[in-house]
């Protein structure tokens, strides 16, 4: 719902601002409806990215890191990682103790973040053309597995390869840490990764 009405505002602040039932408004609402779903499990390639205005893709790029929730095929950090990790917050800056899930969160937050990393700066050497918040746009889509692009995509040899190793660790990299969480957690009410 947050991802629909952060869109739907930042593509509607660069429309005529009027609120009328006109088929541009429906046409906004669906458009920014789909995307909000599009983005954070499906990425079919409904539109493209380069329509909407910069805050409306930076937000999208917030949604692809975000990701689905677990159970679901779509990647990204997952709703319930990041509900843990503002629990161990508000716990740690109560002085309360935190569970081992925060920790396990906190660790999956820096290898998705040091994922993301590694994947900007290869795709920053092999696609020397494309501008750095395209290949950021592109490096987040692909370790979060959605598959969302400015436009259609173009890669050098070398940029399907570092493509292909992102969207595997992607996939890889959340099954190892609820693997790892199941492995050595009892009694987690969350499932982190």
């Amino acid at each position: 719902f947050f991802g629909l009405l952060f869109l739907l505002l930042r593509r509607w602040q660069f429309q005529d601002r009027s609120w009328q039932a006109s088929p541009l408004t429906r046409e906004m609402l669906v458009s920014c409806w789909v995307q909000a779903i599009n983005s954070r499990s499906a990425g079919f390639p409904l539109e493209y990215s380069r329509l909407f205005p910069m805050a409306m893709q930076w937000g999208l790029m917030l949604a692809m890191v975000v990701g689905a929730s677990p159970g679901g095929t779509g990647g990204g950090l997952k709703t319930t990682t990041l509900a843990q990790l503002l629990d161990g917050t508000r716990r740690v800056l109560g002085g309360k103790p935190v569970a081992r899930p925060f920790g396990i969160a906190l660790v999956w937050l820096g290898i998705y973040l040091a994922l993301l990393a590694a994947a900007t700066i290869g795709l920053t050497m092999t696609e020397t053309q494309m501008s750095g918040d395209k290949v950021l746009f592109l490096a987040i889509s692909a370790l979060s597995n959605v598959g969302l692009s400015h436009d259609q995509l173009t890669p050098t040899p070398q940029g399907h390869y570092v493509l292909s190793a992102v969207m595997l660790c992607g996939r890889m990299a959340p099954l190892l840490v609820l693997w790892w969480m199941a492995d050595t957690t009892e009694n987690a009410d969350v499932a982190v990764g």
